[in-house]
């Protein structure tokens, strides 16, 4: 009958596909980058990150929203090539 299967049998973590603290320590770094530039949001902003052509910024009533597409990108690409050339 289908109420005596278990939801969970099919999963990831079952088949150790994924190891069960490889889970902890993505969220784990994920946070901590969020909290990175959360820190660094003014000091990148004096740069002139978030103000890009590609950045949409929204304000409805007094809240404000950013979604930094083109300063992401840069970020990224920033990021990339210092990582590649410490290789």
């Amino acid at each position: 009958m289908a109420a005596d299967r278990d939801p969970f049998a099919n999963s990831i973590i079952e088949h150790d596909l994924v190891e069960p603290g490889i889970v902890l320590k993505w969220l784990i770094a994920v946070m901590l980058a969020l909290v990175l530039f959360s820190a660094l949001g003014p000091l990148l902003a004096r740069l002139g990150l978030g103000r890009l052509p590609g950045d949409i910024r929204v304000t409805v009533g007094g809240c404000t929203w950013y979604l930094p597409i083109a300063s992401t990108l840069v970020a990224s690409a920033l990021l990339s090539l210092v990582v590649w050339s410490l290789r």
